[in-house]
């Protein structure tokens, strides 16, 4: 067993090496299946990616991986507040660094007081809250109550993130390579056998992908779907969402997910063949989320 010390300080090669192959075989192992369909968003799709390049064995456990707004920093992020994030980055991990706080954004009751403070339907910085989710993430703000409930989904949506993933992926993005976390050159010989990190092998991504983009996101262009699809050899699908203000953070937020995104996931997921009684399959499963 893994301590919570430890996993505070996982870069997102740990999540990909460990985390990502414990939960598709802990699904498949209690499925009875020797496959499964895999949905990632953000951060996550690097995650798998990077599982899926570096251990691609696994390849062959997944029937379709879809990947909702792939962030792999292959490009200049649009958010003129993230880009300055990023360009100060460093300072900011060094201060949590010396004072030891390996845990970044937890979702702690002082974290979703101040959430609600500035975010509830009721705060009079409710305005300021959505120009800056808007800066920084893209969010369409033209959708139909999409302000409703916006301080629940953003305090429960998150639980916190490691000062080691932040910075793999602030390296990510400075260099724009999809590559191994940079530990210094004396632990890279150690651990790499080369002194800079190298980078995951897309090419060793064999099963099937489906990649979501929009023209609001702030974070992920046009770009870096581009660029995946001209490396990764088995693109199945590339969906560009209709609605011009759907942003990045809208894949979660708008209460035009559904239509949007999440019907056609579950209409390519039905493209494949799979038994009938596989659970994305199962009529009760389909029309609950109807």
């Amino acid at each position: 067993m893994v301590s919570k010390g430890r996993t505070s300080r996982f870069a997102i090669d740990e999540w990909a090496l460990y985390d990502v192959p414990a939960m598709i075989d802990f699904v498949c192992n209690n499925t009875e299946y020797d496959k499964t369909y895999l949905v990632t968003y953000s951060m996550s799709s690097a995650v798998v990616l990077a599982t899926t390049s570096a251990r691609p064995e696994y390849n062959d456990k997944i029937i379709v991986s879809y990947h909702l707004a792939p962030f792999v920093a292959f490009t200049n992020i649009k958010s003129i507040l993230l880009r300055i994030g990023v360009h100060f980055g460093q300072f900011y991990l060094a201060i949590a660094r010396n004072i030891k706080k390996f845990e970044l954004f937890p979702r702690n009751h002082w974290s979703i007081n101040s959430i609600s403070l500035f975010c509830s339907k009721q705060s009079v910085f409710l305005n300021a809250c959505v120009s800056l989710l808007s800066e920084f993430f893209g969010f369409d703000t033209t959708s139909k109550n999409s302000t409703m409930n916006l301080d629940f989904k953003l305090a429960y949506s998150r639980a916190g993130v490691s000062l080691n993933s932040i910075d793999h992926l602030l390296q990510m993005i400075r260099t724009s390579k999809f590559q191994h976390y940079d530990m210094g050159s004396s632990k890279n010989m150690w651990k790499y056998g080369q002194l800079k990190p190298p980078e995951y092998d897309l090419r060793k991504v064999t099963s099937p992908v489906v990649l979501y983009y929009s023209q609001n996101d702030r974070v992920v262009d046009s770009g870096t779907i581009h660029k995946l699809i001209s490396i990764l050899p088995n693109v199945y699908q590339t969906i560009i969402i209709p609605h011009k203000t759907f942003g990045h953070i809208d894949y979660s937020f708008s209460t035009n997910a559904k239509t949007l995104v999440f019907d056609s996931i579950i209409n390519i997921a039905r493209q494949f063949r799979v038994p009938r009684n596989y659970p994305l399959y199962n009529d009760y499963y389909y029309y609950y989320y109807k």
